[in-house]
């Protein structure tokens, strides 16, 4: 895919940043004339860039609109019926919507959608103090670090039965966070993690995502990582250096990204037979990593 519509402005921007500290440098050592000469070449330029920057937004209208009209056809029922879990473990929310809305599209099931806390991203000897304090007050919660990433996957992989909730519990302490509508009652076959960093040094990938996906895949739930096509600090790319086996899912805030999350859960996993030929059997583009 070329450059977007934000690179071109970001682009054309520079460009006349750059003319201007050359004009008003070169005024104060050339004549007139010259000075004028540039003035015009820059006011021509200026002219090209213009219709170049009109003839990009043109085109990003039209491909805006013929993504719209296209992406429901695309996506129809391409996950229809699965259970399907939404993890929240990075620092852009605004893209979770995105991916409940895609999965939605998708007909998918989307039982749970749970947010786990930054009190996690803790070293593991302060975590545990904490976890022994409120497992005493709360024998639900589990009462120190590795029961408690055992005990998050296993409400996914298995669901809970009865009255008593350890999600519940544990929303209730503060370690996760539990958005209305969600239910733990049903099994997944997959949990979609929504990842990327805000701050450059993020331990939050080794303290808490790793083995948290670890442990999913250890019940055999097929675990697929997104992020924002934007990000101060990747995630995916943090994946990739601790050799996580998963899919993994860049710029899902995209319309290319939303696609590429659904194909991943629909041919990786083998959600529903794919076929030989056809849209059904189409890879995903280069947004779409899996080691």
């Amino acid at each position: 895919m070329g450059p977007g519509f934000k690179y071109h402005v970001i682009t054309i921007s520079a460009i006349f940043f750059a003319l201007t500290i050359g004009l008003v440098l070169g005024s104060l050592y050339v004549s007139p004339r010259l000075a004028d000469k540039q003035t015009k070449a820059i006011v021509a330029l200026q002219a090209k860039l213009n219709t170049e920057f009109s003839s990009q937004r043109t085109r990003l209208q039209k491909y805006e609109k013929f993504m719209a009209e296209k992406i429901p056809v695309l996506l129809k029922n391409k996950l229809s019926g699965q259970n399907i879990a939404v993890v929240q473990v990075g620092d852009y929310p605004e893209v979770l919507s995105k991916v409940r809305d895609t999965l939605l599209l998708a007909n998918a099931k989307v039982v749970s959608i749970t947010t786990l806390d930054r009190l996690l991203d803790r070293p593991d000897e302060a975590l545990n103090l904490t976890l022994s304090s409120l497992h005493d007050e709360t024998p639900l919660i589990p009462a120190d670090k590795e029961s408690l990433i055992r005990a998050i996957s296993s409400s996914f992989a298995h669901g809970e039965t009865g009255d008593d909730s350890v999600m519940t519990a544990l929303d209730h302490a503060g370690l996760i966070n539990i958005e209305q509508d969600s239910s733990y009652k049903n099994s997944v076959r997959a949990v979609i993690i929504v990842c990327g960093s805000r701050s450059e040094n993020s331990t939050r990938p080794v303290n808490v995502d790793q083995p948290f996906i670890l442990a999913l895949q250890k019940l055999k739930i097929t675990v697929i990582a997104c992020e924002p096509e934007i990000t101060i600090s990747s995630d995916i790319a943090a994946y990739q250096q601790l050799n996580l086996d998963i899919t993994k899912v860049g710029s899902a805030d995209t319309d290319i990204g939303r696609c590429d999350l659904v194909f991943a859960l629909h041919d990786s996993y083998s959600i529903q037979p794919v076929k030989s030929s056809g849209s059904d059997a189409a890879d995903t583009n280069s947004n779409t990593f899996k080691n």
